[in-house]
């Protein structure tokens, strides 16, 4: 789990017998929410705030332990069988900070709904069309993940099997942000190259057998995969041991 950060422009108001807390500001301009600490991120198209690091098996464990569910599933997902992890659930001890993964995205949805987030999807808000995929300008993850497509990999524009990990390093899941050169595109943003594969708010159409995108490489990717540009297509209500997800945030 991360060290809570230190506030900023806590403003505290009295009104009558009430305290009142703005929390504009707090953890570097994002609210505070469930989950990972986010980042804000300023763009031409509207700022928003994404996770820090994928969410974890502890953070999943505190949404689990909510019993929080969707009054209305999202199309596509009316069929989604409950939200425990379809498989490797639940977590040994020790693995509180690995990347909770054999989540579906309709799971993966349900989580970022519940950490008062959303799946990232674009920019501005609302689900990224798949013919805008590739656009940085408009994608949330992306966006983060290029630095407005400056970059290839979080990190630079070549291959670095030791930043990130992946296939060619021989690399397999580990703790989220404990990869110390795999930070970027934006500062303070950990693993959206390697560790784990994560679901976007991309997918084909609303079907259930609709494919969605999952962007950025796993720790067996290789290289091509790596990149911010990397991608592979599962449909909605499957799940994977290297797919994760971290949420997104509109301001």
């Amino acid at each position: 789990m991360h060290a809570m950060r230190p506030l900023a422009a806590l403003l505290v108001l009295t009104v009558g017998c009430e305290l009142v807390v703005d929390t504009k500001g707090l953890d570097g301009g994002c609210p505070r929410s469930a989950g990972a600490a986010m980042v804000k991120v300023t763009t031409a198209g509207g700022d928003y705030c994404i996770d820090a690091t994928e969410a974890t098996n502890a953070h999943y464990t505190q949404f689990l332990a909510s019993g929080f569910t969707l009054a209305t599933q999202p199309a596509g997902c009316e069929q989604s069988t409950g939200t425990t992890p379809l498989d490797k659930w639940p977590p040994p001890p020790g693995y509180d900070s690995i990347p909770v993964v054999e989540v579906t995205w309709c799971q993966a949805y349900a989580f970022c709904a519940w950490a008062g987030k959303r799946l990232c999807g674009q920019i501005g808000g609302g689900a990224l069309a798949e013919i805008n995929a590739t656009k940085p300008a408009l994608s949330q993850w992306l966006y983060a993940c290029s630095n407005d497509g400056a970059l290839a990999y979080p990190y630079g524009n070549a291959y670095d099997p030791n930043a990130c990990g992946g296939e060619a390093a021989g690399t397999s899941i580990a703790p989220v942000a404990s990869q110390s050169g795999c930070v970027g595109g934006l500062p303070g943003i950990d693993d959206l190259s390697g560790n784990v594969w994560e679901w976007t708010d991309t997918c084909q159409s609303d079907q259930p057998t609709a494919f969605c995108h999952v962007l950025g490489g796993a720790f067996d990717s290789t290289a091509p995969e790596m990149t911010c540009l990397g991608e592979r297509n599962w449909t909605r209500t499957s799940a994977a041991a290297n797919i994760g997800f971290r949420c997104c945030l509109d301001l």
